[in-house]
């Protein structure tokens, strides 16, 4: 399995496509903007975008969704507790609107897509609707993290509807009982494992976690 990272827009968002190691049926996970820049990367590893997953409705993340689902026809994949952020323009880019026929998420589901699947992870606290996706079948275990941990960091909570112990919960509930040895390939920035977060994070290391939740 193939996994391309391509970092976008003036925010360093993350846009990610998998698909087989020599191309073909692909996903891509948080179509942020610079649409063409993406598609040309996945045209040159020979991917074909059958899929979209979003891990959460900030406009850093989904705003190149209208021109990625024009250019692909591929479906959508969304958690519905972040709808309503994708009526609301950010930072002066316009809003994309929840697509037509967009499937919603929920916490334990598992998404089958261009013959590969994802697990969805419901973690609120960045945004209500915020998710991350565990992606089968990769060399490694790996996370889809979005805006949830970052390298030696965690997402903000203080944009509309955030919430710092909601974001702390999630982050002791659904990612520090993962492998330790599983990467995570965050929404910005470069790469990390549990395992380092755990102990290393100031935000939510295993010690921060018990000083705020218990």
């Amino acid at each position: 399995m193939r996994i391309e990272i391509v970092t976008v827009t003036q925010w360093a968002q993350n846009c990610t496509i998998i698909c087989p190691d020599h191309g073909g049926p692909a996903v891509l996970i948080d179509p942020g903007g610079e649409i063409d820049r993406v598609l040309a990367v996945a045209s040159e590893i020979e991917a074909k975008i059958e899929g979209i997953l979003i891990t959460h409705g900030h406009i850093d993340h989904i705003g190149g969704l209208n021109e990625a689902i024009a250019a692909t026809g591929a479906p959508v994949w969304l958690h519905p507790d972040d709808e309503w952020l994708y009526d609301l323009s950010m930072m002066g880019v316009e809003a994309p609107g929840v697509p037509d026929g967009a499937t919603r998420i929920a916490d334990g589901d598992t998404v089958e897509v261009a013959g590969m699947r994802f697990g969805v992870l419901h973690t609120p606290g960045h945004s209500p609707g915020h998710v991350c996706f565990t992606v089968h079948g990769a060399d490694e275990p790996t996370l889809i993290g979005g805006d949830l941990v970052f390298f030696g960091s965690i997402g903000r909570t203080d944009l509309p509807r955030g919430d710092l112990r909601t974001l702390v919960t999630s982050v002791k509930e659904k990612i520090w009982t993962l492998p330790d040895e599983t990467k995570i390939l965050p929404g910005h920035g470069p790469a990390t494992s549990v395992g380092f977060e755990k102990q290393y994070n100031p935000f939510v290391s295993l010690e921060a976690i018990e000083d705020l939740v218990g």
